[in-house]
């Protein structure tokens, strides 16, 4: 009995940790940042890279405002992409930062928003002469990721009472992480100056 009950105490840890997104303490934000090196590559060069990254990252269905700011070298997209949820298009809006100088460059995506739009119909309701129907407007409803995230790692999804978005939990912290990591990891990719030799 003691084996079985320490079994169970050690997969717990690693459970929670796989869906851990990461957290900035001092904005109280959900964010993935690094500052990734790449040797004798010029600002102006990692600029025009990030510049393309983002032309091509830009065709998708959400709305999106793009800011080049030349007097420092520094892209700001306000994009969005589909959180994974099977029965509810939930739609995930960011901010994405990326900075360059000489050999290095430095990647931001925050301000992480979670946006559900309900759809409009009506309903019927009563008997006989009294039964009568009622016409709901479709709603939009938008929180911040942060709404939902840590406290549903392991709370039941209805304790903050927010409708709507029931199937954020820590199932789909995960994807939504690994998904994260391989809209970064594409970033990574066209930020690599290839060589001749």
């Amino acid at each position: 009995m003691k084996e079985f009950i320490v079994i169970i105490f050690c997969m717990i840890p690693f459970y929670v940790s796989s869906q851990t997104l990461p957290y900035d303490s001092t904005t109280s934000k959900i964010t993935y940042s690094e500052v990734v090196d790449v040797n004798e590559a010029t600002e102006k060069k990692l600029y025009e890279l990030a510049q393309q990254w983002v032309a091509a990252n830009s065709q998708g269905q959400y709305p999106l405002t793009i800011t080049f700011d030349n007097n420092t070298n520094t892209v700001q997209l306000n994009g969005g992409l589909t959180y994974p949820s099977k029965e509810k298009k939930i739609d995930c809006l960011f901010t994405i930062k990326i900075q360059t100088k000489d050999g290095r460059y430095k990647f931001e995506f925050t301000n992480f928003q979670l946006s559900h739009t309900t759809e409009a119909g009506s309903s019927g309701g009563g008997f006989g002469y009294y039964s009568k129907s009622t016409y709901q407007e479709a709603q939009t409803f938008q929180y911040p990721l942060e709404q939902f995230y840590p406290d549903r790692l392991t709370k039941k999804n209805e304790v903050d009472g927010v409708k709507n978005f029931e199937l954020v939990n820590a199932a789909s912290f995960e994807k939504f992480n690994t998904q994260m990591n391989a809209y970064i990891g594409s970033l990574k990719q066209a930020m690599q100056i290839n060589s001749d030799w």
